[in-house]
């Protein structure tokens, strides 16, 4: 799983413009895919993406396992795969931390996959 942080940002008592493809009110738990500008005091503007245009994005090789130091993918054709994440190297954290804590992932997963 990917950490991705997020930070709230709370407007009050604003004036919201939707420009949307279709007409009509957003069924509650839409998503829009899109854009927001703040274009002026108290006032902010939303413009969907032209999402006819955009092609979706089809995974090719899906991961199989999500780990800190590895991700392991699968090919259409049913083999797996290892690929290494970037490690953040540092003082504390060296390239040999990094080898070792993939090694501990690759050997971990191999027991579990032997013992379906």
């Amino acid at each position: 799983m990917s950490n991705h942080n997020f930070y709230p940002n709370t407007e009050l008592g604003i004036d919201l413009k939707l420009i949307t493809r279709k007409p009509g009110r957003m069924a509650v738990g839409e998503y829009l895919d899109g854009a927001i500008t703040h274009d002026g005091e108290d006032h902010f503007t939303f413009v969907q993406n032209d999402s006819e245009k955009k092609k979706k994005v089809v995974q090719r090789n899906p991961h199989v396992y999500e780990g800190t130091y590895i991700n392991v993918n699968r090919k259409k054709d049913g083999t797996l795969y290892p690929t290494f994440n970037r490690p953040q190297f540092s003082e504390r954290f060296t390239f040999q931390d990094f080898c070792q804590g993939a090694a501990d992932e690759l050997l971990c997963i191999c027991s579990k996959s032997d013992n379906r």
